[in-house]
């Protein structure tokens, strides 16, 4: 039976509220190649990305953006980045 790993967690706006935004997880490498880019949820800014292992380190990156999964860069915000991410 397969082994599955997530990286998982909530995106809020800038009142603590959860609200929807553009996810995007990097593998931590010298490439950083990208793992996936999600929308998380428009009512609980949940987000779920399945990644290769638990071992591996993740560059997570939440962007400021409610209506593009690649935002051109009109946000009001600044994108919020956490290293070293593993999944679980």
């Amino acid at each position: 039976m397969p082994v599955f790993y997530f990286i998982s967690g909530v995106t809020k706006d800038a009142t603590n509220t959860p609200a929807q935004k553009a996810v995007a997880v990097f593998e931590r490498s010298a490439t950083l190649p990208l793992v996936e880019v999600q929308l998380s949820d428009p009512v609980t800014g949940a987000y779920n990305i399945q990644v290769a292992d638990d071992v591996t380190e993740h560059v997570v990156v939440c962007f400021d953006s409610t209506n593009n999964a690649l935002p051109a860069g009109e946000s009001g915000e600044n994108a919020l980045v956490y290293d070293r991410v593993l999944g679980i």
